[in-house]
């Protein structure tokens, strides 16, 4: 069956939650996120203040809407990746090193996205929408690596991009609390355990106590 087209006013309604989203990264560029108020964001994007919180119950659900547009605008350029690069490792680094760039450009966004989605975590597992948008791009990955032999086939694809999303999210901790954080470096090492795993290979380095 053909997925239906929205209707009038369900455009309507998209094209406002996008402006309101536009409206708001651009006053938070330049006014900085602490100093944007939602009296602010309801002016710039010309709707009345109820209209806004009934898109919108507090400003960080912004932000998600924000990382949400940024996911889906990433995807042809994950595809180019997944059918340009070498292997999966060449292409999960790629991945992960983009995304570092750019959010090495908005770590105060960062910071307050996070602190606003670690209550959801557990109820995004059962309601996808809550979630940025990220896993669909990752998937894309894993799942080139499962079609050409190099990643294992007996799990879903959907449980192997959980495993790395944890892991990805220690290491975006890491980097957000910590200012000598070598963000790239843990990014590497990251994708080195999730392909090779944690046991030692041989010729591997034991530690001494």
């Amino acid at each position: 069956m053909a997925k239906q087209e929205p209707g009038r006013r369900e455009r309507k309604k998209d094209e406002t939650r996008q402006r309101i989203v536009e409206r708001a990264m651009e006053l938070v560029a330049r006014q900085g996120y602490e100093e944007v108020t939602m009296e602010q964001i309801a002016a710039a994007a010309d709707v009345a203040k109820g209209t806004l919180y009934n898109y919108f119950p507090v400003k960080e659900a912004i932000v998600g809407a924000y990382m949400r547009t940024c996911a889906r605008r990433a995807a042809p350029e994950v595809a180019r990746l997944v059918a340009e690069a070498a292997d999966t490792r060449e292409r999960l680094m790629g991945l992960f090193v983009g995304v570092a760039q750019w959010q090495g450009e908005q770590r105060e966004l960062y910071r307050h996205y996070l602190a606003y989605r670690m209550p959801q975590l557990l109820e995004s597992l059962r309601n996808p929408e809550l979630r940025s948008g990220f896993e669909q791009n990752l998937q894309l990955i894993i799942q080139r690596g499962v079609d050409d032999g190099e990643l294992r086939g007996d799990l879903p694809v959907a449980t192997l991009s959980g495993y790395l999303e944890s892991a990805y999210l220690m290491v975006m901790l890491s980097w957000l609390a910590l200012d000598d954080y070598d963000y790239k470096a843990g990014l590497l090492q990251m994708v080195d355990m999730f392909l090779s795993g944690a046991q030692l290979q041989p010729g591997g380095a034991r530690h001494e106590s």
